[in-house]
């Protein structure tokens, strides 16, 4: 991976190593040696949103579809292949995907890309072994343990 903490990079490894149903590990997010790599989510996913609010605003029902299918391009578009740990994307500034006009199923878009990608979540929030929380442990917005399995590094 280059730049990156070595422990962090072990840990990736062993998860693409690992015969996982899902790739998916859970980075906490301070100041990364990754942010050169890492998706802002919010900002990418935003602009396409300003696109089609004028075209589909009026049909709720289409635009939410147009916003999904948006955010699967968005991310497969940045998918890189590393030497180490083939593919793999690393997802950040994560808050637009709970905003509930959006209508996002996260658990069921991080399934669809951790089966073949390494998904790297950079976490702002609070995490423990059940579950993770957007922002803070008081927060409804969580991801649970047992709706996707995902490793916390």
């Amino acid at each position: 991976m280059g730049q990156g903490n070595q422990d962090v990079d072990k840990a990736l490894r062993q998860i693409v190593d690992s015969a996982a149903r899902y790739r998916l590990a859970v980075l906490r997010y301070t100041d990364s040696v990754y942010d050169d790599t890492v998706l802002n989510v919010g900002m990418e996913l935003a602009e396409s949103i300003e696109k089609m609010e004028e075209k589909y605003g009026h049909n709720p029902t289409r635009f939410q579809f147009e916003v999904s299918d948006a955010l699967e391009k968005i991310i497969y578009a940045h998918i890189a292949t590393y030497k180490d740990l083939g593919p793999a994307v690393f997802l950040g500034n994560l808050g637009i995907l709970f905003e509930k006009d959006l209508h996002i199923d996260v658990v069921g878009l991080l399934r669809r890309i951790s089966r073949t990608t390494l998904t790297v979540l950079m976490w702002p929030g609070e995490v423990d072994e059940q579950r993770i929380y957007f922002l803070h442990k008081g927060s409804k917005i969580t991801i649970n343990q047992s709706d996707i399995n995902f490793s916390i590094i």
